[in-house]
C-alpha cells in the first residue's frame, strides 16, 4: 500500500513537471526605445521592416523592426502591421510608425514615445492608447507639445518621436476584475490603496 501511494505521488509529480515544462519560455525582450542617435539619424534616414508585433498582456504591444543587421523594439502604434516599411531619421517621410524629430512633424499631429532630450530613447506617451499632440514650433529651437494628461510642455525641437497613437486603446477601459490584480498594477503608487481616515485601523 505504501509502495502504491509512493508510485502515485511520483506519477503526479511527473505530470506536474511535464505541465510546467510545456510552458513556452520567451527570451527576455530588451527595453523598447528609439534608435541610437548617430550620424545616419541626424543627416539622413534608415529604412526598416516590421518583422513581428509582440503582444504583452500588461503593457502596450511591441514592434520588432529590422534595420539591416540591427534588431530594434519600439512601442507599436495603432495601424502598424507586419511587413510594413518604417523610416527613422531627420529626412524620413511623414507616415505612421516613422521616427522623426519634432521640428519635422506638422503641428496638430499625434505622436508617441517622445524624447525629453535628443537621444534618450523616448519616455513620453508610451502607454496603451496614449499620445501627445504637437502644438507649436518656436524659432528658438523648442517645440511645445500637449501631454496625455493635458499639460503643455516645451521640449527641444531635435527630440524625436514616433508618429501615431499607441495601439491597444481598449486596455485603458478594461475592468481590473479583482483586488489582487489591482494590487500588482498600483503597488508602486504610494498613495494606493486610498482609505477614509474613519476606516483606517488604529494601532
Amino acid at each position: 500500500c505504501f509502495k502504491m501511494s509512493a508510485l502515485l505521488i511520483r506519477s503526479y509529480l511527473n505530470v506536474q513537471r511535464k505541465a510546467f515544462s510545456n510552458f513556452k519560455i520567451s527570451k527576455k525582450i530588451p527595453f523598447p526605445r528609439l534608435r541610437k542617435l548617430d550620424s545616419t539619424e541626424i543627416d539622413s534616414c534608415s529604412e526598416g521592416v516590421v518583422k513581428d508585433i509582440r503582444y504583452n498582456y500588461y503593457r502596450a504591444p511591441l514592434a520588432l523592426v529590422i534595420f539591416g543587421d540591427e534588431r530594434e523594439y519600439f512601442v507599436a502604434t495603432k495601424n502598424l502591421q507586419k511587413g510594413q516599411i518604417v523610416y527613422s531619421g531627420s529626412k524620413a517621410p511623414l507616415g505612421e510608425g516613422n521616427i522623426l524629430p519634432l521640428k519635422s512633424i506638422p503641428v496638430g499631429s499625434q505622436v508617441s514615445s517622445v524624447e525629453f532630450k535628443p537621444g534618450d530613447g523616448g519616455k513620453i506617451a508610451r502607454g496603451c492608447g496614449n499620445s501627445a499632440k504637437v502644438l507649436f514650433h518656436n524659432p528658438d529651437g523648442m517645440s511645445i507639445i500637449q501631454l496625455p494628461s493635458g499639460k503643455k510642455k516645451s521640449l527641444p525641437s531635435a527630440a524625436r518621436a514616433i508618429m501615431g497613437v499607441v495601439t491597444r486603446e481598449e486596455k485603458r477601459h478594461e475592468p481590473i476584475g479583482k483586488a489582487g490584480r489591482a494590487f500588482h498594477i498600483y503597488r508602486h503608487n504610494k498613495n494606493w490603496p486610498r482609505a477614509h481616515h474613519k476606516y483606517r485601523q488604529r494601532h
